[in-house]
């Protein structure tokens, strides 16, 4: 089956993949699962997200999460055991929920929606998590985006730096701020909006260059003229 543009949950759902709740994966049936999802990854996501989604599934999986639990148990002492492993698994808890906020939520779209599958969560959640922590993180921005800085001081030579670099950290939290709205009201998820959410989307996004080049010439003359308007430009 060619997994290019087809919609993964119908597909999940219709193989019975995915858990009673409809928002993540049946992991009684990991195998079948895990097969149909990494064919849709190797069709639809490029480099970095590929291997963030296959990395996360991994330790998501039963076999990841039971070895733990059984080298848990032979490496931890007797006194304490079940209030050591409860410490324990706070930790892993704290660490999942920013590794799905970070890495997760700066996901495209489509990328979004299969890492929230693996992590049974709802897509636009992660959105709203990833731009919470792009907030805090927007400070880094004013201290520390040379780059940034120099890139706008090439088109405004007359900028003052500080002046740069406090927009600069504006901009980002303004633009996550958005993100929030937008994921809230329309219950979708949205791209990362700062250096990291370019850096791990652009591979996908040039893997998906000429569906997003059909969706946007859709988007401009509209699905009924398209066909016309397409042959208009050939000729």
């Amino acid at each position: 089956m060619n997994y290019k543009n087809v919609d993964l949950e119908s597909v999940l759902q219709e193989k019975k993949l995915l858990n009673e709740e409809k928002t993540g994966i049946n992991y009684g049936r990991e195998n079948e699962a895990r097969e149909v999802f990494m064919q849709y990854i190797k069709a639809n996501s490029g480099f970095p997200n590929n291997v963030l989604i296959k990395s996360y599934w991994f330790l998501k999986s039963d076999r990841f999460t039971k070895g733990v639990d059984r080298f848990l148990e032979t490496v931890l002492i007797n006194d304490n055991k079940e209030d050591k492993k409860e410490k324990l698994d706070n930790v892993a808890h704290s660490v999942d929920w920013l590794v799905q906020g970070y890495f997760g939520g700066a996901m495209n779209r489509k990328d979004q929606n299969l890492f929230a599958l693996t992590a049974n969560k709802k897509p636009y959640e992660l959105t709203v998590r990833n731009a919470w922590i792009g907030i805090a993180l927007s400070p880094q921005y004013a201290l520390y985006s040379n780059m940034g800085t120099a890139i706008v001081k090439y088109f405004l030579p007359e900028a003052d730096d500080s002046y740069v670099s406090l927009g600069l950290s504006g901009f980002i939290a303004a633009g996550n701020l958005t993100r929030i709205y937008l994921a809230k009201r329309n219950k979708k998820a949205y791209a990362g909006f700062g250096v990291e959410g370019i850096g791990i989307n652009v591979a996908s996004y040039w893997k998906r260059r000429r569906d997003i080049g059909l969706k946007m010439k859709e988007r401009v003359f509209g699905k009924k003229n398209y066909l016309n308007q397409e042959l208009i430009l050939i000729c």
